[in-house]
């Protein structure tokens, strides 16, 4: 089963990062399919059991995840398009955090953004906790 996944990458070098994931998934014979990403994001399709290998072995590489949904830059498309997307088989606790790359739109305030995104999370999933 393939799905959305991002890699949040180091901004040491222009191009050496997303080299390292593309490399890292060849080397363990993981297909993949190139999104439209942005400075720093690389967003791919693939099966998510490789998100592990490239963590493990991947030196220029912040963050790997599961892709839940991609949206405008706007509080309102963000709770649209958070209403829309599947329900996930999820347990336990869970943490909303939201990080400005390079600038990158200045007029989302991350905070109330973060908080958005807990209260929805919280309110479609009542049995998590929020881990502080």
């Amino acid at each position: 089963m393939k799905a959305g996944v991002f890699f949040y990458l180091s901004g040491e070098h222009p191009d050496l990062p997303e080299g390292e994931v593309r490399a890292i998934l060849e080397a363990e014979g993981f297909g993949y399919e190139i999104r439209v990403g942005f400075p720093q994001v690389l967003r791919l399709v693939l099966d998510p059991s490789a998100l592990g290998s490239v963590g493990e072995r991947a030196g220029m590489t912040h963050v790997c995840c599961l892709e839940m949904f991609a949206c405008d830059a706007d509080m309102d498309a963000v709770r649209a398009t958070f209403d829309r997307c599947p329900e996930l088989e999820i347990e336990g606790t869970f943490e909303v955090r939201v990080r400005r790359i390079m600038g990158s739109s200045p007029h989302m305030r991350t905070m109330e953004l973060e908080r958005m995104l807990g209260m929805l999370v919280e309110k479609r999933y009542p049995g998590l906790r929020v881990k502080l």
